[in-house]
């Protein structure tokens, strides 16, 4: 099925509903020249709780807050990204960089 991208597991990945990366790339480009903007809802607040995904990457919380209850987000039933911690940082930066250098 269709994601909406709120439970992300590839904050570098396109999702497969879209087309090949190429085609994405193809469709941003088509609609600049036509002067219509293209707007991607990145979202780096929180990420799946997957066990294949960023969840207790390495067997601890280390995107995630330490705290059990800053950490789950249970609204979406997903886990907080710990803003505070550098490496969570330079991961969204990347991503982010990525989105814009690449599709842009």
């Amino acid at each position: 099925g269709l994601s909406w991208g709120y439970q992300l597991m590839g904050y570098f990945g396109l999702e497969h509903s879209y087309g090949r990366p190429e085609e994405f790339q193809d469709f941003v480009e088509e609609c600049h020249l036509n002067n219509i903007g293209v707007i991607v809802d990145w979202v780096p607040g929180h990420f799946t709780i997957n066990d294949d995904a960023l969840a207790y990457y390495d067997g601890t919380p280390t995107f995630e807050y330490q705290d059990h209850n800053k950490a789950h987000n249970y609204g979406w039933g997903a886990l907080n990204f710990d803003l505070g911690k550098n490496e969570v940082q330079s991961f969204l930066i990347s991503s982010i960089k990525f989105w814009i250098d690449f599709y842009h």
